[in-house]
């Protein structure tokens, strides 16, 4: 019972640190969104900020 405890334990911690990285990736993804959104307004070129998104 002791095995499976610890097998929970990682898989929480796991789980835990792929929330993390997915939080980070929406967060830029969100502040690339951002600059190509002003950069159009402004009627810039977003290329560098699409390119970035990829």
């Amino acid at each position: 019972m002791g095995e499976e405890i610890d097998e929970v334990l990682t898989l929480d911690q796991q789980r835990r640190e792929l929330l993390q990285q997915t939080e980070t990736m929406k967060a830029q993804r969100n502040a690339a969104s951002k600059k190509i959104g002003e950069a159009k307004r402004n009627g810039e070129s977003a290329d560098a900020a699409i390119k970035e998104t990829r």
